[in-house]
């Protein structure tokens, strides 16, 4: 039994610093037929075979270890003692007579090289006397690993040298010292690690400088050479890099004109947009808002209501008209609105804009559209209203549901509603606002279907030079039923008469249209109105009634029970 063990015979002695080679070393069998054990600890550890085994000398190859006449198999690591014994198991009487000796030794791998003359000689023991060479593994074993030594809690940290550095060890705990990169010597001496001078062996390429450093060297080519793998070649990127660098200044003054010509164009494109907040009287609007803080009136920037439109998105577009385009917006991430780009105003209106903004701003009632805000820092301005759900009064009698039918009670209830709605404009000031384009498509339905009238300022922002009449009692007229009582009839074709009439004069006001239109609603509903005058009916109002069935809406302040239409029409504003 070969022992370098840990402890060597005898408990609680330190541990020996050897181990044998894992790496190096090889259990070595020779022979014809040989079975050899190796083990270490007495048999209790490790336990490994090794076989050789050949018919005759024929099988033999020198320089082949791989089981023919020779084998050789690995050991583990932390190998500190070993034994070898041979099986008596084997049979040999067939091979006695050209192989007398069989060998199993554990030896340095690389210095074997296998002989045929081995198996029927004793050429093999007699080299070296005997004897071959093994390699151990040594490492200071007195600490586990680099982790533990370097905290040097023992004080006996071996790595003197301040060049050194902890490796450990391989094969079973411990570590062993080595020179830092770039130096040389007995790391395990204080001043054991000295620099290398590397440039003493000319590392550097022909023509080039080398340059000694600590741990290290450098090397570098002589002016107008730059230095490629390990090479000194002619510095074509010099004149490559002059090229560059002029070519990056022309691209950084190019950078600075362009950038001085965006801060120019956006001075100039910000004075514009004061300009136009200036002619359309923006200046007098800011004046009189602070002064009246009460008024829920905004001025929205362009930007604003181009993220409340994504850019104005055809997609968004409620309607188009002749005096401009509505879209639907969402301002503030949450409240919808009808945001509506007009069409060109002229020099008188761009002046006048802002103090009509004001007072149309100011204008509260039920069967109006809330104008919210406009803006003032484009060409033309923008208004912003509140989003009315259910569309257009047009768009409820000529929807796409043909069959559906809207009852007379509901069409009167929503003439005298925008009725209601236009006296309050022509008697808000002393100056009355006249709409100057009442039609089906300017009568929007709220959420209960209650009339609003819009684009009340059409005749401020797109006058024309046509008169405009009211047509609401036409619509009534044309949708009467022969059912309606004949004192109705003639109330509605009496009052249709009138508000035709060529004559301005002798047209009723629109308070006293609204006034007759509140009397016949309550006409219409006593019960002791007469019914099946149909006759009559047609002949009055020279018209027929159309066929299909009646609904009913609710949402007027009278009382009545009806029926909500069946019409989701949403595209309105249209001019």
């Amino acid at each position: 039994m070969e022992s370098f063990g840990r402890y060597t015979g005898y408990a609680g002695r330190p541990s020996s610093p050897y181990r044998l080679s894992d790496l190096q070393n090889r259990f070595t069998v020779i022979g014809c037929n040989a079975l050899a054990l190796i083990s270490d600890n007495n048999g209790s550890g490790y336990q490994g075979l090794g076989v050789a085994t050949c018919r005759d000398q024929s099988d033999l190859v020198d320089g082949s270890c791989s089981g023919i006449g020779c084998s050789q198999t690995m050991i583990p690591k932390r190998m500190y003692n070993y034994g070898t014994t041979f099986s008596n198991l084997v049979n040999t009487s067939e091979i006695w007579e050209f192989n007398r000796c069989s060998y199993a030794v554990l030896m340095e791998a690389a210095t074997f090289n296998f002989s045929t003359t081995y198996i029927n000689t004793t050429g093999f023991n007699d080299t070296n006397d005997g004897r071959v060479p093994m390699v151990l593994d040594w490492a200071i074993r007195d600490q586990k690993s680099c982790n533990i030594a370097t905290q040097n809690k023992t004080g006996t940290y071996a790595c003197l040298s301040s060049n050194s550095v902890c490796v450990d060890s391989v094969n079973d705990d411990g570590y062993i010292c080595n020179c830092s990169e770039g130096y040389r010597g007995n790391p395990y001496l204080p001043v054991g690690c000295q620099d290398v001078d590397e440039c003493s062996r000319n590392p550097c390429p022909s023509g080039g400088v080398c340059h000694n450093t600590v741990g290290g060297y450098l090397c570098s080519c002589r002016a107008g050479r730059k230095l490629e793998g390990n090479t000194c070649n002619p510095d074509t990127g010099l004149i490559i890099g002059v090229t560059m660098g002029l070519f990056g200044v022309m691209v950084v003054a190019v950078i600075i004109v362009f950038w001085g010509q965006m801060i120019i164009q956006k001075k100039k494109f910000k004075k514009v947009k004061q300009e136009y907040f200036r002619q359309h009287g923006g200046l007098l609007l800011f004046d009189r808002m602070k002064s009246e803080k009460g008024l829920a009136f905004t001025v929205f920037s362009e930007a604003e209501l181009i993220h409340a439109t994504s850019n104005f998105d055809n997609s968004k577009i409620l309607g188009k008209g002749g005096h401009g385009t509505v879209y639907k917006g969402v301002i503030n991430n949450k409240k919808q609105v009808a945001v509506k780009r007009c069409a060109l105003v002229d020099e008188r209106q761009k002046k006048e804009f802002g103090q009509e903004m004001l007072i149309l701003s100011q204008i509260n009632h039920k069967n109006i559209v809330k104008l919210l805000g406009c803006c003032l820092e484009v060409e033309v301005p923008i208004l912003v209203y509140e989003f009315v759900l259910n569309g257009t009064l047009f768009e409820l009698i000529h929807g796409k549901n043909q069959a559906l039918q809207i009852s007379f009670s509901t069409l009167l209830r929503i003439a005298h509603e925008a009725a209601e709605g236009l006296s309050f404009l022509h008697s808000y000031a002393s100056t009355p606002i006249i709409h100057g384009d009442v039609k089906t498509s300017n009568i929007l339905l709220d959420e209960n279907y209650m009339a609003k009238v819009s684009d009340f300022g059409a005749s401020i922002l797109a006058p024309t030079d046509k008169e405009q009449f009211v047509t609401m009692v036409q619509v009534l007229v044309s949708h009467v039923k022969g059912q309606e009582s004949m004192e109705l009839l003639r109330g509605l074709a009496d009052l249709a008469k009138n508000c035709l009439d060529m004559c301005g004069d002798n047209r009723p006001s629109m308070k006293e249209v609204a006034d007759e239109l509140n009397r016949l609603r309550k006409l219409s509903l006593h019960p002791w109105v007469r019914l099946n005058v149909e006759t009559d009916a047609e002949s009055l109002l020279s018209g027929e009634s159309t066929g299909g069935y009646e609904i009913e809406l609710s949402g007027y302040p009278m009382g009545e029970s009806e029926n909500q239409p069946i019409n989701p029409r949403s595209s309105y504003y249209a001019r």
